[in-house]
């Protein structure tokens, strides 16, 4: 599968898990403003560049660095935040892997 597919799929997953977060959560202000840059970066993985690969980076580390601190009190806590560190975690492996192989050109520019 094209890694790029795969980015694109990951950021947009995020966007929606963000979305229900705003939604379940006293947090929702961030929430949103997080939702709104995985959308917008997951819309301009197809034509990106360098940029949006180190501005998916950043997204996925703001998300994974503090999960360790989240409460876990209910059954849905432990499902968002795993779902949220899985997906993090794959995508910033795979913005990593595109950033350092130098895949990230578009068609135009390669």
């Amino acid at each position: 599968m094209d890694e790029k597919l795969v980015l694109r799929l990951v950021a947009a997953g995020m966007c929606v898990l963000e979305l229900v977060m705003v939604v379940s959560t006293e947090f929702w202000p961030a929430a949103l403003v997080m939702a709104v840059v995985f959308g917008l970066l997951a819309w301009r993985v197809p034509r990106g560049g360098r940029g949006v690969l180190v501005g998916l980076v950043v997204a996925f580390l703001v998300e994974l660095v503090p999960l360790v601190f989240y409460p876990r009190e209910s059954a849905g806590d432990w499902v968002v935040q795993g779902l949220t560190g899985l997906l993090s975690l794959v995508g910033l492996i795979v913005a990593l892997r595109l950033l350092t192989t130098g895949r990230h050109a578009t068609a135009a520019s390669a």
